[in-house]
């Protein structure tokens, strides 16, 4: 009988003990999650401060060292969080989510491809082409190769090119102007792109221009389809015309503007002064040119194409 009584105690001791230990557990491992949390917010604060006074740095050759070392530092603090949680970096961590299912706007993007639906279709093919170059930016940051070749700033806004190459698409040939635009307001307006072009003498060769300046393609925020892509970066591209062959210099002037919380309007003009032509951007030497206008953006990169718009669009149609 004492033998049963202690064994019952000793059982009871056990429970007890467990549960104790299961709750100490479960604190520290909620405490790790909290701290985790808080570690990589304040890292991203910390890249939004200093990021703030680089986007306003007049100096090309001191701007370009500052975004590259922060961009650099930022990312490996990042990889140091990770590391000291158990965590590893999942660059597609976001996009299976939203594509295999799981969680409510990804159990829809997979259903759209079953359903006859046109307009849903294409927009999770702009969902797809976003995450895509979200994660193409993303690992030229990480590997180092971030170099802006051109860059300009107006007030709190900064463009920066850092690639211009010729494409081919469709049998017809244009350049892509890659960017990163640091600083870009939700719901930016796209007034216009005016390029003004200059002969070897200087002399006034032509102009283009458009009534907006709207990217074929931009993703106002990555960090939707990549968790770890710099804040306050909207990276995308402009296709523009090839360059008249006769044309040594351009000037590029991008417009853009704002509504602020109160309504009134905010504008910046990002211009390029003297940007010397390089021969892979030009129209052969026979090719004729005459002044043109770029074709305005199609209207379905202007669309809302983040999981959340699609989500509250699907619930509309039940």
């Amino acid at each position: 009988m004492e033998f049963k009584k202690f064994l019952l105690s000793l059982l009871g001791i056990l429970v007890i003990g467990g549960i104790i230990i299961y709750l100490i557990i479960y604190a520290t491992r909620t405490n790790a999650e909290r701290n985790y949390e808080i570690e990589k917010k304040n890292l991203v604060q910390d890249f939004i401060i200093k990021n703030a006074w680089m986007r306003v740095a007049k100096n090309k050759g001191q701007y370009t060292s500052e975004i590259t070392s922060l961009i650099k530092t930022h990312l490996a603090k990042t990889k140091e969080v990770y590391a000291k949680y158990g965590k590893e970096m999942d660059i597609d961590k976001k996009w299976r989510e939203y594509s295999e299912g799981g969680k409510e706007t990804g159990t829809q993007l997979a259903m759209i491809g079953e359903k006859a639906d046109k307009k849903y279709s294409e927009q999770k093919a702009a969902m797809e082409e976003a995450f895509k170059y979200s994660k193409e930016v993303f690992q030229m940051f990480i590997e180092g190769r971030y170099n802006p070749i051109l860059t300009a700033t107006d007030e709190s806004v900064r463009l920066d090119f850092y690639d211009i190459s010729r494409v081919q698409e469709g049998g017809n040939s244009h350049l892509r102007w890659k960017f990163i635009m640091w600083g870009a307001f939700p719901e930016m307006r796209y007034p216009g792109i005016t390029i003004t072009l200059f002969d070897e003498n200087g002399k006034k060769f032509g102009e283009i221009n458009s009534s907006s300046s709207q990217p074929n393609l931009r993703v106002e925020d990555p960090t939707i389809w990549v968790e770890d892509f710099p804040p306050m970066a909207m990276p995308g591209y402009y296709d523009l015309p090839l360059i008249p062959y006769p044309v040594a210099k351009a000037d590029l002037e991008f417009r853009f503007s704002a509504k602020t919380y109160f309504g009134s309007e905010v504008a910046w003009s990002l211009q390029f002064k003297e940007i010397p032509i390089e021969p892979s951007w030009k129209l052969p030497p026979d090719a004729k040119w005459e002044a043109q206008a770029v074709e305005e953006t199609p209207p379905e990169f202007n669309e809302d194409i983040s999981p959340e718009k699609m989500k509250k669009e699907q619930k509309k149609k039940k």
